[in-house]
């Protein structure tokens, strides 16, 4: 454990989009307030450890609510910045988490100033960037199994952490993730939406999806679509259900959103933010993944979550899901997979 006892160290993170890795990346915090005391209880001013986050407005509601005693700021130009560190006398460590031409100018800024150290995150984008050439020469010549990342998001996060940690003589911090155990609603989150349309689910494979699990659980469970942009289709689909539905579009708050979440007992989720705002509250996963893949790091963290893929050989098309598809058919949607999510899901409602 850091021994903040004889002089407070400060941390600053600069993590600008999008939503979902914002969320993903925070859990750093949840890290640190268990390892250096910033518990919003503890009443030791001493071993407070002031620690900085720069970042999207739109997550700062949720975060706050989580890190009470973290010092959100929603600035990111490099002068903004400096100026709010200068301003609150900043003494130890600026963390990149963007890693970007921007963030560097901010690094840069920040690090000109006198007693701070500044540490970027290793985002291993030539790696990402070989994955999607060779699916891209090879297509669907040569099919291939996708595992769980062996660099996970957060693991990077933790370890340049742990480096700026280190540089002030500080001990390492571990994984710390949020309990499932909290008592749940029999109700099931469906987020099939995502920010690039490639990313979302087919409006094919989500109705049948919903049609299976509407035949395959009891009346007495809920769904509630999330995410989606109002009077979607996707919530077409939702309607014709003859059971209990709600729906939290997009042009609910952000609140909103999380606390579906946190009561539902499963979130079926494409890779996009709801996936990584379900599980910072608590709730597993079933994630389903199409052009993009869990080996760029950004996999469900949660043991009771499950990622549900294809092993096309043309996937991942592209670094974040922009592109669409070019055989017309988004097979990296696998609908073999739904009878799997069904019965995935069967189990974490308790229904078999």
């Amino acid at each position: 454990m850091p021994n903040l006892s004889s002089k407070p160290i400060d941390l600053a993170f600069f993590r600008t989009s999008s939503l979902g890795d914002i969320i993903l990346s925070s859990h750093v915090l949840r890290s640190l307030e268990n390892a250096a005391g910033i518990q919003a209880e503890s009443n030791q001013e001493e071993d407070i450890q002031r620690i900085f986050w720069f970042g999207s407005s739109q997550a700062e509601p949720i975060l706050q609510k989580h890190f009470p005693k973290v010092h959100f700021h929603s600035e990111q130009s490099p002068d903004a910045v400096r100026a709010i560190l200068a301003k609150q006398n900043f003494n130890g460590a600026f963390i990149d988490l963007q890693r970007n031409p921007r963030s560097a100018k901010v690094s840069f800024a920040v690090g000109s100033m006198t007693g701070v150290s500044t540490f970027k995150i290793e985002k291993r984008r030539l790696a990402r960037r070989g994955a999607v050439l060779r699916s891209r020469l090879f297509g669907r010549g040569r099919t291939h199994e996708i595992g769980r990342c062996s660099a996970h998001q957060l693991d990077l996060v933790l370890q340049v952490t742990n480096a700026a940690l280190k540089s002030m003589g500080l001990s390492s911090i571990q994984k710390n993730l949020p309990s499932s155990d909290a008592p749940k609603h029999k109700r099931i989150c469906l987020a099939p939406q995502a920010g690039y349309l490639a990313k979302s689910m087919p409006l094919e494979f989500f109705e049948k999806l919903v049609v299976s699990l509407d035949r395959s659980s009891a009346g007495g469970i809920e769904f509630t679509l999330i995410g989606c942009l109002p009077s979607s289709p996707y919530e077409k689909v939702i309607g014709e259900l003859k059971r209990a539905c709600s729906v939290v579009s997009t042009s609910n708050p952000l609140s909103n959103t999380a606390e579906a979440l946190a009561g539902a007992a499963l979130t079926i989720s494409a890779d996009s933010a709801p996936l990584h705002l379900s599980e910072f509250a608590g709730t597993p996963c079933a994630a389903v993944f199409g052009p993009t893949v869990t080996n760029f790091g950004f996999a469900p963290l949660l043991p009771e979550s499950k990622v549900f893929e294809s092993s096309v050989g043309c996937r991942p098309c592209s670094l974040h899901g922009k592109s669409g598809c070019r055989y017309n058919d988004f097979a990296c949607f696998d609908t073999n997979n739904i009878p799997i999510i069904v019965e995935f899901a069967a189990e974490r409602l308790g229904l078999c």
